[in-house]
């Protein structure tokens, strides 16, 4: 039988967490080139990745569920089994796509700390939305 890629990923934690999702929706899968990220990651890439594959007859709705997916439609369902995971929101429109980095200042002084066998740790974390660009700290 002829099995139809779905969609392909670059990492493959998000390649498992695809295919993880339609095997809990009751879509056969299966995952093409996983291997060649391992081994060789440019050659999986020059092959287009991991490649979610299903059968024609499971391609529409294999379709759907992954669109689902990647909006974060299923993310109710993680917050209700695990109500203890604290999800940031942007605090301006309270978006939950985001960017995180450390100022390069505090990268900075870590390396420096590190270099004379003190180690400052840095726990405020620069956010920034996807959506609005609202920026802020933690």
């Amino acid at each position: 039988m002829e099995l139809v890629a779905v969609e392909s990923y670059n990492h493959p934690i998000d390649a498992y967490l695809a295919k993880g999702r339609l095997e809990v929706e009751g879509v056969p899968v299966f995952l093409a080139n996983e291997h060649h990220v391992w081994m060789n990651w440019s050659y999986a890439q020059a092959l287009g990745g991991m490649q979610l594959k299903v059968s024609p007859q499971h391609f529409t709705d294999a379709q759907k569920i992954l669109k689902m997916h990647n909006q974060g439609e299923y993310e109710h369902l993680l917050n209700e089994i695990f109500p203890e995971i604290d999800t940031k929101n942007c605090p301006n429109c309270n978006a939950n796509s985001y960017v995180s980095k450390f100022p390069l200042h505090r990268i900075f002084f870590t390396l420096v700390s590190l270099a004379i066998s003190v180690v400052l740790l840095s726990k405020r974390t620069l956010h920034t939305c996807q959506q609005c660009n609202q920026k802020w700290k933690d």
